[in-house]
């Protein structure tokens, strides 16, 4: 699978200042669309990824260039775009001979700004298991961490809801792989809650959550403090072994009760507070001792982590341009937390495979009122390899001759196998 940010032209416009030195050095051309479209669909065609996630592409593009474009190498799929003022959105296209799209939603984050995300699950059409895909572009403010983690825990809350109710038509478990442009660093206090699904709210501070204001590496867009500890994480296998129904199925009593929950932050960027929620929400009474607890329902491991060549040991970087050079891209692996999921006993009907989606992504089949305590089947994914993204001595900043966006694609081949001995793989890198 791959996830590419395409850098829009409507984002580019509004941002010259970010390639004076890239028109320079190439000309007006490198950053013009008619020259960099054909390219990415190019470059894109070219690693015959099962399933392709897109970011920063412009509706009209979409509409008029992507989709049929892409429909020529045997890719349909589905497009979100931003709310307010944006042109640009996101997207997910499978290749329609190894996945069926089951059912899609679309999430927009507004009042929390106006990016989106998609959830969507897949069907392969060899096997018949069934897998989770995510895709978003979360804000760019390097200063509103406040924001980027509302957006995140919306999309998480998104995606429980619908991994519950497949997983209760299909079974067995849904592995999930959530990819896009985040906007933070590896090593910040984003990234580390996604990583370890908890956090302290106290020590928060939403202009420093991104790690995007830190001082950084030179030439690395990791900061000082966090080199260490991300060095020491890799990337295995994410097993989805969950009891029968009937086994312990007790959530931690630890005082918040709702699986994608944060506390509110209020005042300003640079003097406020987060304070807890409404005690109706599940949440205890603020006091000054009270633990501040944020948290989310999955376990993810990232595929790039530890983000340097294994060889070389030079850093990686997913975009670059007259402001940045950093990792903001990444492809996290994973599955919901057996501890989080709905415990209603459940009646539904719909038969995999045999449904149409109507035009807003909706499976009219599909009807699920209540759910089973835990899925009865066990399905692993396993991350087999990724493409290595360019070193800053095989390349320059972005778009340039040989890369037509500013940030590089990420790509990684998965296998999804059963309990059973079943196995299946996806997303060949064309190496």
């Amino acid at each position: 699978m791959m996830t590419y940010n395409c850098l829009a032209p409507s984002l580019c416009d509004a941002n010259m200042y970010l390639y004076k030195s890239q028109q320079r050095a190439h000309g007006r051309e490198v950053i013009d669309f008619y020259t960099r479209g054909p390219r990415l669909i190019k470059e894109i065609a070219a690693q015959d990824c099962d399933i392709i996630c897109l970011q920063e592409v412009d509706e009209r593009h979409f509409t008029s260039f992507y989709e049929p474009q892409l429909k020529t190498y045997g890719y349909e799929g589905t497009f979100v775009p931003c709310t307010g003022t944006k042109t640009d959105g996101s997207a997910i296209l499978v290749k329609t001979s190894q996945f069926t799209m089951v059912e899609f939603r679309h999430v927009q984050y507004h009042p929390h700004k106006h990016n989106v995300g998609i959830v969507c699950i897949l069907q392969s059409v060899k096997t018949g298991r069934p897998i989770c895909i995510t895709t978003t572009h979360i804000l760019w403010s390097p200063k509103g961490g406040e924001t980027k983690l509302a957006q995140l825990m919306l999309l998480m809350q998104n995606m429980k809801h619908l991994i519950e109710q497949h997983e209760v038509v299909y079974g067995m478990n849904l592995p999930v792989l959530l990819c896009g442009d985040f906007n933070i660093n590896p090593g910040s206090f984003i990234y580390n809650f996604l990583r370890a699904g908890r956090a302290d709210m106290k020590s928060a501070i939403p202009k420093t959550m991104s790690g995007q204001l830190a001082d950084k590496r030179r030439g690395t867009g990791l900061a000082k403090a966090t080199w260490s500890v991300i060095k020491g994480m890799f990337p295995l296998s994410v097993f989805a072994a969950f009891p029968q129904i009937g086994g312990d199925t007790t959530v931690q009593a630890d005082g918040w009760l709702d699986w994608c929950s944060i506390p509110t932050y209020s005042g300003t960027a640079a003097n406020g507070a987060w304070i807890h929620q409404p005690s109706d929400s599940g949440y205890p009474p603020d006091t000054s001792d009270a633990p501040l607890i944020a948290r989310h329902p999955f376990h993810f491991l990232s595929v790039y982590a530890p983000y340097n060549d294994p060889t070389t040991g030079e850093p990686y970087f997913t975009t670059w341009h007259e402001a940045d050079q950093e990792v903001v891209d990444f492809i996290f692996m994973g599955e919901l937390r057996n501890e989080a999921r709905s415990r209603a006993t459940t009646t539904t009907r719909f038969v995999p495979g045999e449904s149409t989606l109507s035009a807003d992504g909706l499976n009219p089949s599909l009807s699920v009122t209540q759910a089973d305590a835990a899925p009865q089947q066990m399905t692993l994914l396993e991350c087999l390899r990724y493409l290595k993204p360019p070193r800053a001595s095989e390349t320059e900043k972005m778009p340039n001759a040989n890369v037509p966006s500013d940030h590089v694609m990420l790509v990684a081949e998965f296998r999804l196998s059963g309990a059973k001995g079943f196995c299946e793989e996806f997303g060949d890198l064309g190496f």
